[in-house]
């Protein structure tokens, strides 16, 4: 009966061996030693934190502990003595685990195995994890919030396979993770059940390899360090735009479609009301106790006006779009400045963002879904060029339902999150990479004394100036990205993909081959703009889809020794130059 069970509440920890299967198929011999090896580290690793061992199944183990902080503790310990063992292994033929840890009621038998609602969730959790790291269930991050040493982050609520309800994720970050993962396109990314979001969205590897590009004049490294006060987001869906989606501009001109295989449409103004309405309230609440003044075109005269302005991606405007563009600026502050009195003396915001929203029908496939572009303005750089600075592309697309405009508000929240904090406070950069000691240690120059210290987290980000060298560094970095993808397996590569969905190796060929695809898509673009002088003196891209994450070591006045611990996709290359930002 189950009265004479015994029961006890358990912190059960999994750990499972990365593509054992292919290491097999490759060298028998060499991958039965590899299990040993596992066997043998995980088996001192786990008795030291009063843990034990219940079973073995293949390469996989399955730990009982009786404190979840020595769960998680020896559970780091392994990763880490792994780490250090595969220093001497060959490169395609290293020992790498998974591990998945959850507490929770068990039921122990007889013959010491035991059964119960925290083995099985344990069990799902532990796929989750990426090569080298640790994912843990909202009952273990719970009972390590007590211990602020650990570094958690939300992988937000998942679906695990035959567990009736869904559990908070945490990923407990240890350093020695192959894959970092987008902690974004994790908790704000829909899951990608159906093969033709897969081909939109390619994964968050390479989310921003294709998807982000940002054209800007760079005056100096120092350029834009006055700082706005007061700010205004512009959300159009005008029918005046949807011929420029139309055009190819360029490169990063990827909302550019076939009219013959796409339609481009405005969206309700209902709808475009309700995304406006979010955001703006999300905004404001976000920078109630700031001295800074948002705003939004929720006037219709002011929408109007607004939507003359020029399209975001004209940045070389003639002599005639000058022309109405002054007629429209002035236009614009007159209508402004009788219902605002705090903009400057040319009754225009000192910083003017515009997110352009519209729906996306793919007409072979009968399938439609939202998408966006923004772009920005700083101060009077309004009438210079087509009055547009920056422009970006999101390559996300966004349902047509509830879910999906939620998401799409969360997406243009960060964006006008960012926008203000960088411009109201200052250039978020604290630093550059000014030396490579080693294979994962750099020399860091700070933009100022005290700005990093010991144990701070940062991240790099990358400016490509397109005719000065940019253009071939960045075909470096995604030939090296192809590199990579043509020499994992098929289970690594659908992990880079879909990290929380079931192996299905039919979908993963045709994903790495899509991928692979769109990188010489790229390439080929930047070739080609090369080749027909595309690219301005002052044009240039920031991307951070190829950032690396480190560790501050050591500073000494305005140097600072910092460690990699991993990085954005699963290969990387430090330039001189990068850029070092306070990671999030």
């Amino acid at each position: 009966m189950t009265d004479n069970l015994n029961r006890k509440l358990a912190a059960i920890m999994f750990a499972d061996i990365v593509s054992y299967s292919r290491l097999m198929g490759s060298n028998e011999g060499e991958a039965l030693k590899l299990l040993k090896d596992f066997e043998n580290i995980s088996k001192e690793i786990v008795e030291r934190f009063n843990g034990l061992i219940i079973k073995k199944n293949g390469d996989q183990i399955f730990c009982e502990f009786t404190s979840t902080k020595n769960a998680v503790d020896a559970s780091i310990q392994l990763q880490e003595k792994l780490n250090k063992y595969n220093d001497s292994r060959p490169k395609d033929f290293k020992l790498e685990v998974r591990i998945g840890i959850h507490i929770g009621d068990v039921v122990k038998r007889e013959d010491g195995d035991i059964h119960g609602d925290g083995v099985n969730v344990a069990a799902r959790i532990q796929p989750l994890a990426s090569p080298g790291g640790i994912c843990v269930s909202g009952a273990v991050s719970e009972s390590l919030s007590s211990h602020p040493d650990y570094n958690i982050i939300s992988k937000g609520e998942q679906e695990l396979k035959n567990i009736l309800r869904k559990h908070s994720i945490f990923q407990i970050k240890t350093g020695f993770e192959t894959i970092e993962p987008s902690v974004s396109a994790i908790n704000k990314g829909a899951k990608k059940s159906k093969l033709n979001k897969v081909y939109l969205g390619i994964g968050f590897l390479l989310c921003a390899v294709i998807g982000y590009v940002s054209y800007t004049k760079i005056y100096s490294d120092d350029a834009r360090q006055e700082l706005y006060r007061n700010f205004y987001f512009h959300f159009t869906s005008s029918e005046n735009y949807i011929d420029h989606y139309y055009k190819d501009y360029g490169f990063g001109s990827y909302h550019y479609y076939d009219k013959e295989k796409f339609l481009v449409e405005s969206v309700s103004d209902s709808l475009l009301e309700e995304i406006r309405s979010k955001v703006f309230a999300k905004i404001s609440a976000s920078f109630s106790n700031h001295d800074l003044a948002i705003d939004a075109s929720f006037y219709k005269d002011e929408r109007d006006v607004l939507d003359e302005f020029l399209f975001i991606k004209i940045n070389k405007a003639n002599e005639e779009e000058l022309k109405a563009l002054k007629v429209s600026t002035d236009k614009f502050s007159e209508i402004i400045t009788k219902r605002i009195d705090y903009y400057n003396d040319k009754g225009l915001p000192d910083v003017l963002g515009r997110f352009f929203v519209y729906k996306l029908k793919d007409l072979d496939k009968n399938e439609e879904h939202l998408i966006m572009d923004r772009g920005a303005t700083y101060g009077e750089q309004l009438w210079e060029a087509g009055g547009n600075v920056s422009w970006s592309v999101d390559q996300s697309t966004y349902e047509m339902d509830i879910k999906g405009v939620d998401k799409l508000v969360e997406r243009i929240h960060e964006m006008c999150h960012y926008a203000i904090n960088s411009s109201a406070y200052g250039d978020s950069r604290v630093g550059k990479v000014i030396e490579l000691l080693d294979d994962d240690m750099v020399k860091i120059k700070m933009k100022r004394p005290g700005a990093l210290k010991n144990k701070m987290r940062i991240s790099s980000h990358r400016t490509y100036h397109w005719v000065k060298g940019g253009a071939e560094n960045r075909i470096e970095d995604l030939n090296q990205l192809i590199e990579h993808m043509n020499k994992i397996d098929n289970e690594t590569a659908w992990r880079h993909f879909q990290p929380t969905e079931p192996f299905d190796e039919a979908k993963a060929i045709i994903m790495r081959a899509e991928g692979i695809k769109q990188i010489n898509f790229e390439i080929q673009q930047i070739k080609d703009n090369l080749k027909n002088n595309k690219y301005g003196e002052r044009t240039s891209s920031d991307m951070d889809d190829m950032s690396y994450f480190m560790e501050v070591l050591e500073t000494i006045d305005s140097i600072a020794i910092a460690r990699i611990t991993g990085s954005q996709t699963p290969v990387y290359r430090v330039r001189i130059g990068d850029n070092v930002l306070i990671a999030k």
